[in-house]
């Protein structure tokens, strides 16, 4: 299920005070390669307050990953790659993912720029 699968990114890759941002897209997109660089310039830069995780899917699938994706997040969203977070929230013990839609390579490149001071126009 969607909420499993939200959970077992939230156990991969959160800590108590990390934020986790998923990049998914098909291998073989350039905008999917620049947010990957982009995400992975967020790890490093993000002084350990930040972790990414690298979602491919086939290109073949993606239509259908966007289209539930789609429906879980309430946004149209059909280009690659698509970007979301899982915030690292631990509450009584357990933890509860709300994922949040974040958008695209662009908008990753903002989320990137304004939140952790990461410049994205040299390095990808």
């Amino acid at each position: 299920s969607l909420i499993f699968f939200f959970r077992l990114y939230v156990y991969i890759c959160c800590e108590k005070t990390q934020k986790c941002y998923v990049v998914a897209g098909w291998e073989g997109c350039s905008y999917f390669s620049r947010a990957v660089c982009i995400a992975e310039a967020l790890e490093r830069q993000a002084g350990g307050s930040v972790r990414v995780n690298i979602q491919p899917v086939k290109q073949q699938k993606w239509w259908a990953f966007t289209s539930r994706m789609q429906k879980n997040f309430g946004v149209i969203h059909r280009t690659c790659p698509l970007v979301y977070e899982v915030p690292c929230a631990v509450q009584d013990g357990v933890e509860s993912p709300k994922p949040v839609y974040v958008g695209g390579c662009d908008d990753l490149a903002a989320v990137a720029r304004e939140k952790y001071a990461v410049d994205t126009s040299t390095s990808c």
